[in-house]
């Protein structure tokens, strides 16, 4: 019994990868790291074909998906832990082509899952007083 399900996990596992139209790496390394921060390469640099970072996951994230601090809720680990990736980038990528293929390899290196919440918080706001703004 357990070979069939293996099996039947096999083709499904590679049908979600043939179902992601996003452009990828041709090659990546992600590994743990405890270098000091760095990103250099990709589109757009001297070396357009080579893409190395080292960085936090949590950095990562709000960079590629283009988020601010306040909205991503992430374990402290995220905030911590660094990474260093080198990817080879097909010829001729461009800016947003890079950007979907990092957002892939998180995907895909990290198991990611995301949902959006609505959440409360407080917000202060600045107001002049009726009698006009102090000028002392």
């Amino acid at each position: 019994m357990r070979t069939i399900i293996l099996l039947a996990l096999i083709p499904s596992l590679c049908l979600a990868q043939a179902l992601d139209k996003r452009p990828a790496f041709e090659a990546a390394s992600l590994k743990p790291s405890s270098d000091s921060f760095r990103m250099f390469g990709g589109p757009g640099t001297p070396d357009p074909g080579r893409w190395t970072c080292t960085n936090t996951l949590n950095n990562l994230l709000l960079r590629v998906y283009n988020i601010r601090p306040y909205q991503l809720s992430a374990p402290a680990w995220m905030t911590s832990d660094r990474f260093t990736i080198v990817a080879t980038l097909p010829a001729g990528a461009t800016l947003e082509q890079f950007r979907l293929m990092q957002q892939r390899l998180l995907e895909e290196r990290f198991r990611l899952a995301f949902h959006r919440e609505t959440k409360e918080t407080p917000i202060y706001e600045l107001v002049v007083l009726p009698s006009g703004a102090k000028t002392d």
